[in-house]
């Protein structure tokens, strides 16, 4: 197994500044020694940043879409090189507007239409310009790879939808706003609310995401995972916190389950922000934990 480590440092998605920060706080807290230890090869392709030179027209429902659409258009061209060289893509971000970019790099790589994506968060982030009640561009990255919203968004790799809407898999969603709702509805997309966890139990949850993938017709995964799923009071750092989520082992329980299919090519953590964590990094540190043990499952699925 060859992993590339891709930094996304993007903050422009979101209405708080910090999370361009994530990517380094990840290293720092020690990700890349946790992964070496897997005696695997590991290639850090650095950072990439959003582009001074672009001048973002104000839109208070499209909030900085030129600066995102570009640095998504070289994020996907990086994450389809890493898929075609045969090494797992695994972004480190960054606010959530990035996985447009990891999304259509995928799909270019590997084809859209057996490619299920699961997006392990608190928000549904499928908004578009006409939905959204912020203009915040990291709760529309899902409209965008469905072809719905802005064009300049929606269109990063092809006009239409990159993958279909039946292989969207939401875990642990809590906060969805109404015009969401509506979307998911009309695209009978599938989520497994915080709610459903909580009333049926964590065991019996993961039960039902088993079946639900093993019912579809798909040969890759990507995994999305926004750290505000967790417990603000387990991770603080994170731009938009949501009370009553996971713990830290139910995230992992959700893992083993996904990892344990053998079809995950590639990952990403988003939504560290350090410059809200505490002082002993907890956030950071749980980011690191939640990849290592990720990797380490994908790993054993290899393997197995």
């Amino acid at each position: 197994m060859n992993i590339s480590i891709i930094g996304a440092c993007q903050t422009l998605g979101s209405s708080c500044d910090g999370a361009q920060y994530g990517p380094d706080s990840l290293r720092n807290n020690g990700l890349l020694n946790r992964l070496k230890r897997y005696g695997i090869s590991i290639n850090d392709v650095g950072n990439i940043y959003n582009d001074d030179k672009i001048i973002c027209q104000p839109n208070e429902k499209l909030r900085n879409y030129e600066k995102i659409a570009d640095l998504n258009n070289r994020l996907a061209g990086i994450v389809s090189r890493c898929l075609n060289n045969d090494n797992f893509p695994l972004v480190i971000g960054g606010d959530h507007s990035l996985g447009i970019g990891s999304i259509n790099g995928v799909a270019r790589a590997l084809g859209g239409d057996n490619l299920c994506v699961i997006w392990v968060d608190a928000h549904t982030d499928i908004n578009t310009q006409e939905t959204t009640p912020t203009g915040n561009i990291h709760g529309m990255t899902l409209a965008s790879v469905l072809g719905l919203g802005n064009e300049q968004l929606s269109s990063i790799c092809g006009l239409g939808a990159k993958i279909k809407a039946e292989n969207i898999i939401y875990v642990a969603s809590r906060d969805i706003d109404e015009g969401e709702s509506e979307i998911i509805k009309q695209h009978n997309i599938q989520v497994f609310h915080m709610d459903e966890l909580i009333t049926n139990g964590i065991n019996k949850t993961v039960k039902s995401i088993e079946e639900h993938l093993n019912s579809l017709k798909i040969s890759n995964i990507y995994l999305s995972i926004d750290i505000d799923v967790i417990d603000p009071k387990l991770a603080p750092g994170t731009g938009v916190p949501v009370p009553n989520g996971l713990t830290k082992e139910a995230v992992f329980k959700v893992i083993d389950v996904i990892a344990g299919t053998g079809k995950v090519k590639g990952a990403e953590l988003v939504e560290v922000n350090p410059t809200l964590d505490d002082d002993n990094n907890t956030t950071s540190q749980l980011a690191v934990e939640i990849i290592d043990y990720l990797i380490g499952r994908i790993i054993n699925s290899y393997n197995g």
